[in-house]
């Protein structure tokens, strides 16, 4: 599942991944994601960390205390150490700093899957 609020830089990432063979489902935000994981079972979580209504660790949170918890990789544009310590703790398999490249992120999302 890719989660992001801005619906531009979501179906682009949607795009590649899909090229690279993965099956995306989409979400604009922490609530849709929410709706969306609980009715259709997903893999793995690609998540922004900034939304307009929440935050891609409030996700995590929020969905582990629903009981679907999923690898994720979280996406932001501040300084991994920021966030780094909080984002382990909550089980986040990878942080990538934007501007991301297709292959750092299929790169994380192969090592998180295989980690699963």
């Amino acid at each position: 599942m890719l989660v992001d609020d801005d619906r531009l830089v979501r179906r682009s990432l949607k795009r590649m991944l899909e090229r690279q063979g993965y099956r995306v489902v989409e979400a604009g935000g922490v609530a849709e994601a929410l709706n969306l994981a609980e009715r259709q079972p997903v893999d793995a979580v690609v998540t922004d960390m900034w939304m307009d209504d929440g935050n891609g660790l409030g996700l995590v949170r929020q969905l582990a205390a629903r009981g679907l918890r999923r690898p994720t990789v979280l996406l932001t544009a501040m300084p991994e150490d920021q966030h780094e310590a909080q984002a382990r703790e909550l089980g986040v398999a990878a942080i990538l700093q934007k501007p991301i490249t297709l292959e750092d992120l299929c790169a994380a999302l192969e090592a998180t899957l295989a980690a699963k």
